[in-house]
């Protein structure tokens, strides 16, 4: 049972770390022209990775 719980841990941490990254990405998007938050690319990629 406690290995299980482990297991979930671990993937539970993997996903996080995954979905924080993307986060990073989208912000860092966001620099680039034309790009900004509110454009139609910038509501694509959230919306996409949310």
């Amino acid at each position: 049972m406690e290995k299980d719980v482990d297991e979930v841990g671990k993937i539970a941490r993997s996903i996080k770390s995954k979905l924080e990254e993307l986060d990073r990405d989208n912000l860092a998007n966001r620099q680039k022209p034309g790009c900004g938050k509110g454009t139609g690319v910038d509501r694509s990629r959230t919306s996409t990775t949310l």
